[in-house]
């Protein structure tokens, strides 16, 4: 392998360069890394930051001016950094040759009262409801909202940017509107607002947290390579293949943002894929799977259930914008915390069969990754409904359906130790190439 730091793609240098230099295949993994701005009065003052570039600043050691009051928008993880990080630079910087000895006793003292004292308001404003946030639908999500509150930051759930007032040509106050709905009645983003409720909320800085969008400014016509809404790369979902021959793409470019795990697959997708294409061979067909029931003590430790996730951290008052705040395992906690990951390639697998509907396993799912619905309410591709439609007698009207979302699921088991009939079941796959 060979790794070329600092060459960025451009306008300039894209992937005819690339093309050019004798490269047969390219795999676009550029990510969502610009962020989205608001179109609401005021966004021009001074003081407006995406919170994408105020992180990244802050991150290279650059100074970044943000007054006393700070209202971040937005209610994903992004949201949180950006809050934690501002509510830290309350300590002010010191110089590397400062670092160390009594300047840095100093430094955290003062950074310390200047915190108790009162020198910085954080505030998060989300249009979704504390339980709605996207932050919320992990554990570290839950998490990091969890130190927020205790580091000091405020959240305003359910408000949404309506205005951004200004002084002298820079940001003085944020007006919020409240958020009475963010999804419609099929879940998709819809957002409705009681115009007769509002709030002004003083901020010397806006930090806007509201999404991300792959920057694809690389791109030009002649390269051949279609983009979708949001600016996303399109691909072959299968074969991950962009409308441009030898060219790939997958990640957060190409399709929504998705856990980690799906990422990675992502690659080895391509990897495929490109190899096939290299050699002039079709492309690979769909992974077919096999699966065999296993015991849940055989992938996971006994009494998962009761085992915390744990990360060491430094103290709530310890906490300053020059202290490292997740600390290193202790070999003890290390190993303990490692005996708590869970096989991924397991799935809890469902046979409607024997289940009772007694719905024990919706109500002792952690992560609440299993919902009853009348088939009714579930919409189904045309395809999948037609092959039900002999078992269910037309419209399946009087059946439930089990709806299970394997993106948030930890695979502990504890739907199927306690389904009463054994309906659940967990299984493990192995995958083949057809």
């Amino acid at each position: 392998m060979e790794f070329r730091y600092r060459t960025p793609l451009t306008a300039d240098f894209g992937l005819g360069a690339l093309h050019a230099q004798g490269y047969e295949a390219i795999f676009l993994a550029v990510g969502a890394g610009r962020a989205r701005g608001l179109r609401i009065p005021g966004v021009e003052l001074d003081g407006v930051i995406l919170a994408i570039d105020f992180l990244l600043n802050v991150n290279r050691g650059y100074r970044v001016g943000i007054g006393r009051r700070v209202v971040v928008v937005g209610g994903g993880l992004v949201a949180l950094d950006a809050a934690r990080t501002a509510i830290r630079t309350a300590a002010g910087r010191v110089g590397e040759d400062e670092v160390g000895g009594t300047a840095l006793r100093v430094a955290l003292d003062a950074a310390r009262e200047a915190m108790r004292r009162g020198a910085l308001e954080v505030t998060v404003a989300s249009l979704e409801s504390l339980t709605e946030m996207p932050a919320m639908k992990s554990v570290q999500g839950r998490e990091e909202v969890a130190t927020c509150e205790a580091e000091g930051v405020r959240f305003l759930p359910a408000w949404g940017p309506r205005a951004i007032h200004g002084r002298a040509g820079r940001a003085a106050a944020i007006e919020l509107i409240r958020c009475v709905r963010v999804f419609d009645e099929a879940g998709r983003f819809s957002p409705a607002f009681d115009e007769a409720t509002t709030q002004t909320v003083p901020a010397d800085t806006v930090l806007l947290a509201i999404g991300q969008n792959p920057d694809i400014s690389f791109l030009r016509p002649e390269d051949g390579v279609e983009t979708g809404p949001g600016g996303m790369i399109r691909v072959d979902p299968e074969t991950l293949a962009t409308t441009a021959r030898g060219v790939f793409a997958g990640g957060d470019g190409a399709f929504p943002p998705a856990i980690i795990v799906t990422v990675a697959a992502h690659g080895k997708r391509a990897a495929r894929s490109i190899d096939a294409y290299l050699h002039g061979e079709a492309p690979p067909t769909r992974l077919r799977a096999r699966v065999e029931a296993l015991p849940i003590d055989t992938y996971r430790m006994p009494g998962y259930e009761r085992q915390p996730r744990f990360v060491p951290t430094l103290p709530i008052k310890r906490r300053t914008g020059i202290a490292e705040v997740e600390l290193c395992y202790s070999e003890a906690d290390a190993r303990a915390q490692a005996g708590r990951c869970l096989a991924c390639h397991v799935h809890p697998i469902y046979d409607g069969d024997r289940c009772v509907l007694c719905g024990r396993c919706a109500d002792v799912c952690p992560e609440d990754c299993i919902r009853f619905l009348p088939l009714d309410r579930v919409e189904l591709p045309p395809l999948q409904r037609d092959a039900l439609a002999p078992r269910l007698g037309g419209t399946g009207d009087g059946f439930t359906a089990l709806l299970y979302d394997g993106a948030r699921c930890i695979r502990c088991g504890l739907c199927a130790l306690r389904c009463p009939t054994g309906a659940i079941t967990m299984e493990r796959f192995r995958f083949e190439e057809g």
